[in-house]
């Protein structure tokens, strides 16, 4: 390195061994230009330069003086204008270096004299310390260290394999490296200054950077990258030997005072993560869902309070989880349904469990109790909740729960997984009546356990209408013939109450029909059967409630004698929950003439009308509206198998 090297930085300074009096660039072989040495005074040396500045040549002047005893000083002449300098002296090592006061200076014209000592250092070397500003008076802190317990003081499971300390200023570079200036002791397992104490040999280094003004000390410790152990620990930076540029001494518990803090490593408890669940996600425009922090790690915790972060096991397409715990998961458009994804909290030095975070997708239910509902005294209560909707449904998600609140006093009179419910008058009599509008609420719930509520009314009727009863009932619609029966007709003395029996037909449950059609043998004995209502149509026309069971007639097919039987329509007029009036019939495959048996004038009415065609034809035995050896076929099976019914049995049609 010479004066002359215009690459000067001051990196380049503390990487290398210089004395630097005024390093930039210039040169010494212009015209009048020279290098002059005086050895003339005993003890010391000065080197005088008569330079050229290459920037704009212009005339510069300098020069270094070294004593005998160590002391160098720096002066300066005419000229020395348009400057980029850099001035101090450094050991070469990275560490050791200081700079001049006139360091970057772009005018150094007469400039005032620099001198540098040599003092007793706290080493076994020398060291160079600069005479810097007596008006500097404000002391250097400790304002912060790595790991930062050691300034908050506390416990940390952190694996310390050296220490850093942040200065508020730069400090004298010889005191900062100084190893007498730092102690860092370990209890050992018993209180501090107990005769047991480990004291640690640290080795520090010193790194100042002018540009952003950081002011750290990195404390060694003796077997480089071991961390310590689990103990007690007391670190001590010494007052009185640590000082600025200015010899300001360190303001540590006070001015000069030693800077002191306690800490403990201790042994690491891993965290613990516990599941998460977020249900009744609505699903809105976007498919999207997110949580900000802490997320997941809310409900997680740490034995030794270390922070935690968030670390992914397994998870679906579209989930993005943060170290922050937050979280955002896109669902592919259209979807509903259960997702979920695991984690596990580390502490930076262990991972918890594994813990499961669930997504539920879902927007509740939309209920709709139907109403207000009016019913006759005496008669059951049907309600409807088929109005009620799912947002949901076009991804799947279902009812599975219809709760009833009959008399609104917030518990569950009826729960069904169907939308029709039929109330008994036993359940509703206590009701206020009559015409008093009573509050009832339904709550629906969906698959995924989502539910809302809504309310309507009832109001019951006084008792001034006759009771429902059965007026009148035909079968086949008034023919003879009883071996093909599609149509059942039941006439009543009016038409209220007709819907309500309907209904119970209707809502899907047959365990509530207030109609219900029993098969016997034909002998009447046995144990009853009973018709699967659904195979028929039912409706309720004026004051007639009529049963259609299809072209294939009762028992549904019209070839088959599986369907023979004495028949018993059931019903429960005043919704009591009894059976209270029965209707009966049979039915006969071949009986032509009605009587309960086949005879051979069963068969030769049919012989005789083979090849008719028309509705309802007294000898179509099976209900295709035309008569064929097929019935007669029919006929001469049922004569030969000597199939009747026992005489003496009720009969009503």
């Amino acid at each position: 390195m010479s004066s002359s090297d215009g690459a000067n930085t001051i990196e380049k300074l503390r990487n290398n061994r210089i004395i630097a009096p005024l390093w930039d660039n210039v040169k010494t072989n212009g015209a009048g230009d020279d290098i002059f040495v005086d050895t003339s005074t005993a003890g010391q040396l000065t080197i005088r330069w008569n330079a050229t500045n290459e920037a704009d040549q212009s005339d510069v002047n300098f020069s270094v003086t070294l004593w005998s005893d160590g002391d160098i000083r720096f002066d300066y002449g005419p000229g020395n204008a348009n400057l980029t300098p850099t001035i101090g002296i450094s050991r070469g090592d990275g560490q050791w270096y200081a700079l001049s006061r006139h360091d970057a200076r772009a005018v150094l014209t007469n400039a005032e004299s620099v001198e540098f000592a040599l003092v007793p250092g706290c080493v076994d070397i020398g060291a160079y310390e600069f005479l810097g500003d007596s008006l500097d008076s404000t002391p250097p802190e400790v304002i912060d260290t790595a790991p930062v317990v050691i300034e908050l003081g506390g416990n940390t499971t952190a694996q310390i394999t050296e220490i850093q300390i942040a200065f508020s200023e730069r400090l004298n570079p010889i005191d900062a490296v100084a190893p007498a200036n730092y102690e860092l002791r370990r209890a050992a397992g018993g209180g501090f200054d107990d005769g047991s104490d480990v004291v640690y040999q640290l080795s520090p280094t010193y790194v100042f950077d002018p540009v952003t003004g950081s002011s750290v000390v990195t404390l060694d410790l003796p077997l480089s990258g071991v961390a310590l152990p689990v103990d007690s620990y007391r670190l001590v930076v010494r007052g009185a030997g640590l000082r600025d540029t200015a010899g300001n001494a360190l303001h540590g518990g006070g001015p000069g005072g030693d800077y002191v803090r306690e800490f403990a490593i201790v042994e690491n408890t891993p965290p613990v993560a516990v599941n998460d669940s977020y249900t009744t996600i609505p699903l809105d425009g976007t498919q999207s869902f997110s949580v900000s922090a802490p997320g997941v790690l809310e409900n997680d915790s740490d034995a030794n309070g270390d922070p935690l972060t968030a670390v992914l096991v397994d998870g679906p397409a579209g989930l993005m989880l943060n170290p922050d715990g937050s979280f955002s998961y896109v669902p592919a458009a259209g979807w509903a349904g259960t997702v979920s994804f695991s984690y596990q909290a580390s502490d930076g030095t262990a991972l918890s469990n594994v813990a499961t975070v669930t997504l539920v997708f879902n927007t509740p239910p939309v209920a709709n109790p139907g109403g207000p509902y009016v019913v006759d005294f005496g008669l059951p209560l049907v309600l409807d909740g088929s109005g009620s909707s799912d947002p949901d449904q076009s991804a799947g998600d279902s009812f599975v729960l219809y709760q009833w609140d009959i008399n609104n006093d917030g518990i569950f009179d009826w729960t069904s997984t169907q939308p029709i419910q039929i109330v008994p008058w036993s359940q509703i009599a206590s009701l206020p009546q009559p015409d008093i509008a009573n509050p009832i609420r339904l709550r629906t719930t969906d698959g995924f356990g989502a539910w809302t509520e809504a309310t309507t009314q009832v109001t019951i009727l006084g008792p001034g209408s006759d009771p429902l009863q059965v007026a009148g009932f035909d079968v086949q619609k008034g023919a003879t013939q009883r071996s093909y029966i599609r149509y059942l007709d039941v006439e009543f003395n009016q038409a209220d109450g007709l819907l309500a029996l309907l209904d119970t037909l209707l809502d899907g449950d047959s365990t509530n029909d207030f109609v219900q059609l029993h098969r016997y043998a034909l002998d009447g004995s046995g144990t009853p059967q009973t018709v699967d209502m659904s195979m028929a149509t039912i409706r309720a026309v004026d004051h007639v409630l009529e049963f259609d069971f299809g072209p294939g007639g009762l028992g549904g097919n019209p070839q088959s004698y599986s369907a023979n039987g004495y028949y018993e329509l059931a019903f429960d007029l005043n919704g009591d929950g009894q059976l209270d009036r029965t209707l009966n019939f049979f039915r006969l495959q071949g009986d032509v003439t009605g009587d309960g048996k086949v005879t051979l004038d069963d068969l030769l009415l049919v012989r005789a009308a083979l090849g008719l065609v028309g509705d309802n034809l007294e000898t179509d035995l099976n209900g295709d509206s035309r008569v064929t050896t097929s019935d007669y076929s029919i006929a001469r099976y049922a004569y030969y198998a000597g199939y009747c019914l026992a005489n003496g049995l009720d009969l009503d049609d």
